[in-house]
């Protein structure tokens, strides 16, 4: 994986809910370049509306969406 990780012709690309973007964008590739590796950045991201489920939004904590000992 380190090899992949730093490879110039890897795209790195990750999707992820709206909620992460700020940051997957600032705080965590700040960190990452902060740590002198040469670390491959994610090149793009595609983000999306909060999933809807039972009349609300998924939750883990409150126990809302589809589970693997339900599904």
């Amino acid at each position: 994986w380190r090899t992949d990780m730093g490879a110039d012709d890897v795209r790195y690309l990750q999707f992820m809910g709206k909620d992460n973007v700020p940051f997957h964008t600032l705080s965590f590739p700040a960190t990452i370049m902060g740590s002198g590796e040469p670390w491959k950045l994610v090149d793009y991201i595609k983000s999306f509306n909060y999933l809807n489920y039972d009349g609300g939004q998924f939750s883990t904590s409150l126990g809302r969406g589809v589970f693997m000992d339900q599904a």
